[in-house]
């Protein structure tokens, strides 16, 4: 779509893929003007979360919450009615599961001879992938844990005397 046509999707639903960062649901809050304008989107839900396993990173890539803005670039913006999963914990622990599974499956030979090379590599991979999505989970529960610990502003102005 062109630019014109995107201006005047600003405040409706759109579906913002973003490859290996996720895609995601949520209101087209700004157009970017240029020839390959760039579109801003607050997002209300999570519908693919981030690759998170990569040869050579040495940690998971960073999804987007409910609530953050995305920008992403013309081609990957469209209208959609979808929604999305708002917990992203629980997406993470759905991408977990399904590592785990097919590293199960990979061991029981639902996908050929375990011991052929291919099944070792792809045995290899997901193992790693797992444990990947596993560090992923944990530092979102650490995220979680901290913004329970953190006082609300409500709470901060409850504490100081003379308030």
């Amino acid at each position: 779509m062109n630019r014109k046509q995107a201006e005047k999707l600003i405040g409706t639903r759109v579906h913002a893929w973003t490859s290996a960062n996720g895609e995601y649901v949520g209101e087209l809050v700004q157009v970017k003007p240029g020839a390959k304008w760039r579109g801003v989107v607050r997002i209300d839900g999570i519908m693919v979360p981030p690759v998170t396993f990569e040869f050579g990173r040495r940690y998971p890539r960073r999804g987007f919450r409910v609530g953050e803005l995305i920008e992403v670039g013309h081609s990957s913006i469209t209208p959609t009615e979808a929604y999305g999963v708002t917990d992203y914990l629980s997406i993470l622990e759905g991408q977990a599961a399904d590592f785990r599974q097919k590293h199960e499956d990979y061991l029981a030979g639902k996908f050929g001879n375990p011991n052929d090379p291919v099944c070792v590599q792809n045995y290899a991979w997901y193992a790693a992938g797992a444990k990947m999505v596993e560090q992923a989970i944990e530092i979102e529960r650490q995220r979680l844990a901290e913004l329970d610990r953190a006082p609300d502003a409500d709470d901060a102005n409850d504490a100081k005397p003379g308030m």
